[in-house]
């Protein structure tokens, strides 16, 4: 009887313990270690970071902000991860460099460059919160006039970059396999977003339907052997300024090895397989190359749990052997053919718009080819159909990568949009959405309306007039 009793209280006690939850893990975000941002992460941790530091649960998705709290601005949602810097918080090379021209120059410390503390003043100027919250860091410099800021250079910001990487790689390094490259086939998808003499790269939405207009979003498919890579038929990735010239030869080219360099990246560790370091980096790329000269800066970063590895480019100007404008600048996805995943937008999405000292927000329902609009300002949408009324599509045709089936590329979620409205003229709309889990869901997508405008050195800029972030609605 005794026995009996025993095992019952052991059975009913294995009930009411409480499950062993996994354990809490410590991330870094890095541009130099930062100080004073505000994160929270979906699991509910949140605080600021200390010399980097941040606290995160496996899993999560985390959101770090410029401010006192998550009314601050935003600068990026990302998976949780040990390690997380500029580079790897945005999809285009430009932004990262800007933050880190940002977060620099509204460092309290700026005599010691090791680290980067954002103080208490930074976070309560709600001037700057408003100004931030109201462009797109990719044309930092079309907004200058907006800051009572001295911001440092791009080049000093680009120095800067690749000094934290190597910080990175001396303190973080593992030689934890996080992807084996040899003998898997891979998907190369690319989006051109200006050509080297400085032209804006945008899908012309009044050129959709001709048959010889080509977006600037390239797509190549490959396999990395032991020697040489396999090359199949695609739509390729060659561009004439800023429109694709499609591949017309569909058949399968094998090529050596050795011809695609190997000095970092996927091709240098593809035979003994890539840790986190070999597929992480920020680099200036200043040599001859053939006839040309290469001046540009060039950062590679691999999310673990979302399999994507993205490779971003970016001209630095003309220089003693570059003699044309030299702000050529792209954004290649690489991830594993059997890892490729579409985002399903479908559901309740909560809106958030800025537009100058004004913020506001909207429940609105995306489904198939259709935005549906409901409630305003409230933090509970409902999720029913009914409780949302069919908006103009005249008035979100720059949401171009909506279609019947209710999912949609990462390209096409990471592009600018050109139109010819015939009141307002020419319209600009510049798409970006970075996945945060393994299905590349649980990502904010960005959308800024943008005018065109001349930079300070007469090249074609974008002005952000107001911005809105879409993030998935949860029950």
């Amino acid at each position: 009887m005794k026995n009996k009793i025993t095992l019952f209280l052991l059975s009913y006690m294995s009930v009411i313990l409480p499950a062993q939850s996994e354990p809490q893990l410590s991330g870094y975000f890095i541009d130099a270690p930062v100080t004073g941002l505000y994160y929270e992460t979906s699991s509910g941790h949140q605080g600021f970071t200390d010399k980097g530091r941040f606290e995160y649960d496996e899993g999560d998705a985390v959101k770090f902000y410029l401010g006192q709290d998550n009314r601050g601005a935003l600068i990026s949602a990302i998976s949780g991860q040990e390690i997380v810097t500029p580079n790897n918080i945005s999809t285009q090379l430009s932004r990262s460099i800007n933050l880190t021209r940002l977060l620099m120059s509204l460092d309290s410390t700026p005599n010691n460059r090791n680290n980067i503390t954002i103080d208490d003043s930074v976070r309560s100027n709600t001037e700057l919160i408003n100004t931030l919250n109201n462009l797109d860091l990719s044309y930092l410099d079309s907004h200058l006039d907006e800051f009572q800021l001295a911001f440092v250079s791009i080049e000093e910001a680009a120095r800067h970059l690749k000094k934290s990487h190597e910080y990175i790689k001396d303190r973080f390094a593992s030689e934890h396999k996080v992807l084996d490259a040899k003998d898997t086939v891979f998907i190369y998808e690319t989006v051109k977003k200006r050509d080297y003499k400085g032209s804006i790269c945008a899908i012309n939405l009044d050129q959709l339907r001709n048959p010889y207009y080509h977006a600037p979003i390239g797509k190549t498919t490959f396999e990395i052997k032991d020697d040489t890579i396999i090359e199949y038929p695609s739509i390729g990735d060659r561009f004439e300024g800023c429109q694709l010239i499609p591949n017309n030869v569909q058949k399968v080219v094998v090529s050596p090895l050795n011809e695609f360099g190997g000095e970092r990246g996927l091709v240098s560790c593809a035979k003994q397989g890539c840790r986190q370091y070999q597929l992480n980096g920020f680099y200036i790329d200043d040599r001859q190359d053939g006839s040309d000269w290469k001046y540009r800066s060039i950062a590679i970063n691999y999310d673990e749990k979302t399999h994507l590895l993205m490779e971003k480019s970016q001209g630095l100007g003309k220089k003693k052997h570059v003699d044309h404008n030299n702000v050529a600048a792209g954004v290649s996805f690489i991830y594993p053919k059997n890892k490729e995943s579409f985002i399903d937008y479908s559901g309740v999405w909560i809106k958030k718009t800025f537009n100058g000292r004004e913020t506001s927000s909207q429940c609105v329902l995306m489904k198939g080819d259709r935005i549906l609009e409901g409630p305003k300002e409230t933090d509970h949408c409902p999720i029913t159909e009914s409780s949302y009324q069919l908006m103009d599509k005249f008035l979100y045709r720059d949401a171009w990568w909506l279609n019947e089936t209710g999912k949609t590329t990462l390209s096409a979620l990471n592009v600018t949009v050109s139109w010819f409205d015939i009141d307002k003229g020419d319209q600009y709309t510049s798409w970006e959405y970075l996945p945060v889990n393994e299905s590349w869901l649980g990502g904010t997508i960005y959308q800024y309306n943008q005018i065109k405008i001349l930079d300070k050195h007469g090249l074609p800029s974008l002005k952000t007039i107001n911005t809105s972030m879409y993030t998935k609605y949860d029950e």
